[in-house]
């Protein structure tokens, strides 16, 4: 009688084990794909093109970012954004992926509807740079940008 107690209970807690693997692995399948991993950001689009000394209006939707893209033609050039609606604020990188690591220079030097105008560290004469300008108030609108 005793031994069949025992295998009972070793039946019961191979089972309850079973059982909770079981309820572990419904739980994973029911996990959308890639939890717990950082999903990639979608590529931004193409840049626009901008040419030194030729002020450009563009537009931008709230809390977005306009990806916009000149060529160097001194090594000092001064960048401004103006006829804002709201706050916004210019990165210059070196290369169009937007990372940390190709950040030239921010400039977002008020936090209001003021024109932010910046001059970037010496450039390099015919090297093409990136700018990224963010809506930052969530108030969808347009800007002029002029590089001189």
């Amino acid at each position: 009688m005793t031994r069949a107690l025992h295998r009972l209970r070793q039946g019961s807690r191979r089972a309850g084990a079973v059982c909770l693997a079981l309820a572990a692995l419904a739980l994973l399948a029911a996990l959308p794909a890639g939890c717990g991993t950082e999903s990639p950001s979608p590529a931004p689009p193409p840049p626009t093109p901008f040419t030194v000394g030729q002020p450009a209006t563009e537009t931008v939707a709230a809390h977005e970012s306009f990806f916009g893209q000149f060529v160097a033609t001194s090594s000092a050039h001064t960048l401004t954004l103006s006829a804002l609606r709201s706050n916004y604020g210019w990165s210059l990188f070196g290369d169009p992926s937007y990372t940390a690591s190709a950040l030239i220079y921010r400039c977002d030097a008020y936090a209001d509807a003021r024109d932010e105008s910046c001059q970037p560290p010496l450039l390099v004469v015919g090297r093409t740079y990136y700018l990224r300008i963010d809506e930052e108030d969530g108030m969808a609108g347009s800007f002029t940008l002029t590089i001189s």
